[in-house]
């Protein structure tokens, strides 16, 4: 249940913060281009009934635009898509022999192929792990530099959690919904960047300037009124979500191993005040590591009285 209010109110905010991003962007394309190129379009409206006002055709290519990312996200063309633009690349060599001894022995206890998953790094320092889409894991260089096989086995079953639990197909479909969102905030930026290269063209600067500060206010009112709400949504949740991942790791036997994993995660972090842990999408690690200790202690109680 609490999943699916996750979703719905994260859903709705981010197809409302992408609906505003592009069409702005649309809108800016509409103004800034002949109107003979659009009457395919106009036609294609005809054709389907809807008036070919500029309103009409700026909402229209807007919903298509947004929804057909949706269409194809559990393909594995999509998900590889934003994986790359991630910058995560599929592991090789070295890296996947250590990545697989580790998920091997996540598979076994949960029954499945070592197959069923696919296997990511991104080169980035810091130990992290993800999980994402349908069934992609991804560890950073630094987790399978530092971290030996049993606490990476730890760290990779909290990530099967998040897959075993559904987590990832929300993620996977906020990112196709967002997947152009994200570009027109870059192209709008580029354009942007372009006009305050030409402010120095006389009476032009004044058209480029106003320009500049419509787009500028309008990603900013977006981003505060609409993404903010829905960052907040998220992090509530996705808390949630980490506990009962870590439970899962936890119910697979790899108690002792995650908390290896995250207590040498936790040596890398720096101390976390208030606000920093308020805007985090992952609980305070020793949080995490107290309930871990916690299941940990139960099992020995069970254990001691079977």
């Amino acid at each position: 249940m609490l999943a699916m209010i996750r979703g719905f109110v994260a859903l709705t905010l981010t197809f409302i913060a992408n609906m505003g991003l592009v069409s702005v962007l649309w809108g800016a394309v509409w103004y800034c281009t002949p109107e003979p190129l659009w009457n395919g379009v106009k036609d294609m409206l005809v054709f389907l009934h809807i008036p070919p006002t500029t309103e009409n055709l700026i909402l229209n290519l807007s919903l298509v635009t947004i929804f057909v990312p949706c269409l194809f996200c559990r393909t594995w063309l999509m998900q590889r898509i934003i994986l790359f633009m991630m910058g995560a690349r599929k592991a090789t060599g070295k890296d996947y022999e250590k990545l697989s001894g580790a998920l091997r022995l996540v598979c076994e206890k949960e029954g499945r192929a070592l197959n069923d998953y696919n296997l990511y790094v991104l080169e980035e320092a810091g130990c992290n792990a993800a999980a994402f889409g349908k069934n992609n894991i991804i560890v950073t260089r630094g987790a399978i530099d530092k971290l030996w096989t049993l606490p990476l086995a730890g760290i990779l079953a909290h990530e099967a959690g998040h897959i075993h639990n559904g987590d990832t197909r929300i993620n996977i479909l906020l990112s196709c919904m967002g997947f152009f969102g994200d570009m027109a905030v870059s192209i709008l930026n580029l354009t942007v960047m372009v006009c305050n290269w030409l402010v120095w063209i006389p009476i032009v600067n004044i058209v480029l300037g106003i320009y500049t500060w419509a787009v500028a206010i309008c990603l900013t009112v977006i981003h505060f009124v609409i993404n903010v709400p829905s960052l907040l949504v998220t992090l509530l949740f996705s808390r949630y979500e980490e506990y009962d991942a870590d439970r899962y790791a936890c119910e697979l036997g790899f108690a002792a191993e995650l908390y290896k994993g995250l207590s040498f995660v936790t040596r890398s972090e720096k101390p976390v005040g208030f606000v920093d842990s308020f805007w985090s999408t992952h609980p305070v690690t020793e949080k995490r590591l107290k309930r871990i200790r916690q299941y940990m202690g139960r099992v020995e109680e069970d254990e001691k009285y079977d």
